[in-house]
Formats: structure tokens, C-alpha cells, sequence
């Protein structure tokens, strides 16, 4: 936990706690206990697991997070509800069972993010997790309630309404959402894996077909998609994953409508009070609204045609923007942004974040979820930094390569269109992608403090947008 807040103690205290040594400290205890799990082992290594990434020590996040997941499947806790539980349970029966219930699901929802940044499945696959998401109840969350011995919480109610979970103030309800996307992150995965491996076209040319005899669950199943396509949403199983995520998205309850009930920031009558759990409330619904941008980013980036470049890109679309126009592709803040982003994502994510040939209709997605993501930070900009999560600057960063091909994008419509109508617009969308950029940039500085962000400066001063470069001089005080 020291290590988890050392930043925060730093900047508030005046403290110099090393946070490195700490952090590489704690990682080996953790692992010289490795023979001995507890539940509170698993929970040390997960918070461990959200410290290294936050961090930017990717590799022992990875580390950390696999071993959590390979824990809760060892100690058996995928199979916690295989078995009905006896009606006679007694509260302490059952609260061991639900504090390894509601620990398996963190580490579900860790994996889940993790497999969209590794492009790998999840480490137990949905057909081998029985387990009820955690019991819910206002009384079961308020920690100013007596306890009622022989009762336990209700099961979790999905069809309660956005208004209902605010009175109730019951906080189970953010945390399943959580684990509904995660659900989603996994679907995205298989998605995009069939489509990489099924349309009729195949890496390494049209003579070429990998005929594995050992793996048979190397093939792919058949996607029935005629080629060419002019859009991936001509396929059903895009179509469905894109409208999941957008019902999920516009399924939250609002952060910004709880603003008034959660009172105040910074001071509650008593921990656990209605007043201080509508507070988490909020801070959760405020984060898990940026959980989904990156998410959408990742669904829609692959809908280009160099998502396929091995497959004979011209076999798979019939036509594609005019990239070669724009000659972006090969520009030099390209590398630094490969550099950069190699040591946190794949190949796959990284070349869509580098994309200029995404066709138009998941571009303007993209676009406007990064629009819809700056509102959302300025109807709340209220709630502290320090209320944060790491999943903020994965958010930012990925926004942010958005907005910066799409004022290159901007820029070049306005000096090569002959077109007035589409100049005016393209001028209109160059001042707004440069005010969320600079926006953007400014909230990444500020959260320096709470999460390290290792080389975006010297990738925000290459991009030669001036707007951006403004603001990074401004902030150029700042260690990123």
C-alpha cells in the first residue's frame, strides 16, 4: 500500500520515498512467498500487478498479472459456484466465499485488459468460469449498518435502473459493469483474430494455406464474407461488437448527473456513509466511461485495409483512402510513437495507432469518441487527480494519436481540396481536434504525478503541430 501511494505521498508530504526501489522491493518479497498463496497474497499481487503497469514496468505487469490469473485458477476460484451453496450457509461462510469471489473477478477484469494489449485470449475462457458476479445490497455496502447475522446479501439484479443503483448506493453495480466490458474486450479479441485468419485470402500469398495437424483448432472458422468489402461492417459480427460496446457505453449511469448528490469532494460525515459511497460511485462511473474509449479505438482502428497488408489489401477491400497523398505513413514521429508504444502494446495495436487508411466510417467513430471523451472530462473536472486510475493516460495516449492524424488529416484536405463545402468542415475539425489535443496533453502532464508517462514529451514535440508544441512548452517543466 506504500508503495501503491508513494507518489501521492511525495507530492503531498514532502516525503522522498524511492519509489523504484520500493516498487522492485515488493515485487521480490511477493515472489519468495510464491509457495504459500493466501487470499491475501492474490490481492497483493494484483495491486502490485496495477502499481508496475501504472508504472510503466510492463513486463512485471504482464508478469504479476498472469501469475494472479494463474493463482485464482490454481486455488480453484473459476469453480467457486460449480457446486449450489447450501441454504443453512452461515454469514462467515459466506463472506470467505465472496471475498474470493469478488478477488477472482479483479483479476478477470486485469486479464481482460491485459489480453487486448498482449493480442492473446483471456487465461480462462468464459466456458470455464462459474462464478455469479457479487451479492448486492445498500445495507451490505453501507459500513455504517449493523450487521444481521445469518443474512446475506441478495444476488445481483442486472434490471435495475440507472436511478435505482444512485438510491441504492450500492457499489457492486460498477464494479460488474466492469466485468460486462471485459466480457467485451474478449469478444473484440476473437473478432478480430477470425477476421485476421478466415476471410478467403491468407498471409504470405494466395498459394500459401497453413495445414497444421497437431494444433487443429488453428483453423479458422469459415467468416462467409465475398470479397472485396468496402467496410468491415458489411460483416455482422463487427457490426454486433461495435453496438455491444456503444449499449455498454451509453448504459452508464452518468457521473456528471451524481455531482450534486456526492456533495463534496473531499470531506464525508463517516466512511462508508451514503454521502462517501455515491462519492465512489461516481468516481468509478467517471472512469469506467474512459475504460471504453481505447477499447473502441482498438475495434475500429482494424477497419483498414493494411489491417490485412499481408492478405493482399486490394484482395480484401475494394478501395482504400488516399494515404499515399497524405505521405504520412513514413513520417519520422511515426518511430518515436512506435518506439514508445512497443514497450506497452502489440504489433497489432501499435500499427493501428499509426493508421491513416482506417475507412472513413470508424474513423469518424474514432474521432467522436475522443470528442464525447473531452466532455465527459469537463462536465467532471471537478473530481480530483488523485481519483484517477492508470487507465487515464492508456486512454489519453490512444486519443491523442487520434487527434493528431486527424489535424494532419485536416491540414491536408484544406490546402489540396478544391471542394469549399468540404474545406469549411475540414477547418472546423482543425480547431476542434487541436483544442481536445491541447486539452488532452495538459490533463496527461498534470497526471504525472499519479502515474508515470514515460516519453510522450519528447513524442508530443516531434508531432510538429504547433498547437501542441505551444502546449508542450508550457508544460515543459514537467518530467514526463
Amino acid at each position: 500500500m506504500c508503495a501503491s501511494a508513494a507518489r501521492l505521498i511525495n507530492r503531498h508530504t514532502g516525503s522522498s520515498i524511492d519509489i523504484d526501489q520500493l516498487i522492485e522491493d515488493t515485487d521480490m518479497q511477493l515472489l519468495s512467498y510464491l509457495s504459500r498463496p493466501s487470499i491475501d497474497y492474490v490481492r497483493a499481487v494484483v495491486i502490485m500487478a496495477s502499481l508496475n503497469g501504472g508504472e510503466c514496468r510492463f513486463m512485471m505487469y504482464n508478469a504479476l498479472a498472469c501469475l494472479a490469473a494463474s493463482l485464482v485458477t490454481r486455488l480453484g476460484w473459476h469453480m467457486l459456484d460449480a457446486r449450489p451453496i447450501s441454504p443453512d450457509i452461515t454469514w462467515r461462510e459466506w463472506i470467505s466465499i465472496e471475498i474470493k469471489r469478488r478477488t477472482y473477478f479483479v483479476v478477470y477484469q486485469i486479464d481482460g485488459y491485459l489480453s487486448m494489449l498482449s493480442d492473446r485470449s483471456m487465461t480462462v475462457p468464459e466456458s470455464r468460469c462459474l462464478v455469479h458476479v457479487p451479492g448486492s445490497g445498500p445495507w451490505w455496502d453501507n459500513l455504517g449498518s449493523p450487521r444481521i447475522s445469518g443474512h446475506v446479501p441478495s444476488q445481483f439484479d442486472p434490471n435495475m435502473s440507472k436511478e435505482d443503483v444512485v438510491k441504492s448506493g450500492s457499489l457492486v453495480h460498477s464494479f460488474v459493469d466492469l466485468c460486462s466490458l471485459n466480457r467485451i474486450i474478449s469478444q473484440v479479441n476473437d473478432v478480430l483474430w477470425k477476421l485476421k485468419l478466415g476471410l478467403p485470402t491468407y498471409p504470405h500469398g494466395d498459394d500459401f494455406k497453413p495445414d497444421i495437424k497437431f494444433f487443429k483448432c488453428y483453423t479458422p472458422e469459415d467468416m462467409n464474407v465475398t470479397l472485396p468489402i468496402r467496410s468491415l461492417f458489411e460483416i455482422g459480427e463487427f457490426r454486433r461488437i461495435h453496438q455491444m460496446l456503444d449499449e455498454w457505453q451509453r448504459g452508464l449511469v452518468s457521473a456528471n448527473k451524481m455531482k450534486d448528490i456526492a456533495d463534496t469532494n473531499h470531506a464525508f460525515s463517516s466512511f462508508g456513509s451514503y454521502t462517501h459511497r455515491i462519492h465512489q460511485m461516481r468516481i468509478r462511473y467517471f472512469c469506467l466511461y474512459t475504460y471504453s474509449v481505447p477499447v473502441m479505438h482498438y475495434l475500429h482502428l482494424a477497419n483498414r485495409p493494411s489491417f490485412f497488408e499481408t492478405q493482399s489489401p486490394n484482395k480484401v477491400f475494394a478501395d482504400s483512402p488516399d494515404v499515399a497523398s497524405l505521405a504520412l505513413t513514413d513520417a519520422p514521429e511515426n518511430k518515436a510513437i512506435y518506439d514508445i508504444l512497443s514497450n506497452v502494446f502489440t504489433e497489432r495495436l501499435n500499427s493501428g495507432l499509426l493508421a491513416y487508411d482506417v475507412i472513413n466510417e470508424s474513423w469518424r467513430i474514432c474521432v467522436d469518441v475522443v470528442y464525447d471523451l473531452v466532455r465527459h472530462l469537463d462536465c467532471n473536472q471537478d473530481i480530483p487527480l488523485e481519483r484517477y486510475d492508470q487507465v487515464m493516460p492508456f486512454c489519453l495516449l490512444t486519443s491523442m494519436t487520434v487527434l493528431i492524424r486527424n489535424a494532419r488529416i485536416c491540414k491536408h484536405v484544406i490546402e489540396t481540396s478544391g471542394d469549399a463545402a468540404k474545406v469549411g468542415n475540414a477547418r472546423d475539425d482543425l480547431v476542434r481536434s487541436t483544442a481536445a489535443l491541447r486539452r488532452l496533453w495538459t490533463l496527461l502532464g498534470d497526471l504525472n504525478h499519479v502515474w508515470r508517462v514515460e516519453g510522450v514529451e519528447y513524442l508530443m514535440r516531434i508531432m510538429q503541430v504547433e498547437e501542441v508544441v505551444n502546449a508542450a512548452d508550457l508544460l515543459s517543466g514537467l518530467s514526463l
